[in-house]
């Protein structure tokens, strides 16, 4: 299978608040699944569709939360849970918030080379 992503995605569980913008007002929480440099994974309970935008408010693990502006890049319907999984993608990582979580995902790639450095386990 062809795996064209950018980043290396993690698996991590982090606090998230999600909107999605065409209807909601107040945010909903959830949890993401993985995480990569340009977008997460994670469920959510309302059906999104793919290209909608989505605001993120995710608490780094310094208990900072930072806002995130996204879009839907694919859905999936898990029918047991009667909940959708969903994965977005940043739309501007170059915000202040955007940096501070490019700061965090930074960090735990050099944590991840660091732990991997002598071993061929780096995919």
């Amino acid at each position: 299978m062809d795996d064209r992503r950018s980043y290396k995605r993690f698996s991590m569980i982090l606090p998230v608040e999600y909107k999605l913008a065409a209807f909601q007002d107040q945010p909903v929480m959830t949890a993401s699944l993985d995480v990569s440099g340009n977008g997460m994974r994670f469920c959510i309970k309302d059906k999104a569709s793919v290209g909608e935008e989505i605001h993120l408010f995710v608490g780094l693990p310094d208990s900072e939360k930072v806002l995130l502006a996204a879009k839907v890049a694919w859905v999936k319907y898990i029918e047991v849970e009667e909940e959708y999984e969903i994965g977005v993608r940043l739309a501007d990582t170059k915000s202040e918030d955007g940096k501070k979580f490019m700061d965090f995902y930074s960090q735990q790639m050099l944590t991840f080379l660091e732990e991997n450095k002598d071993q061929n386990k780096i995919e």
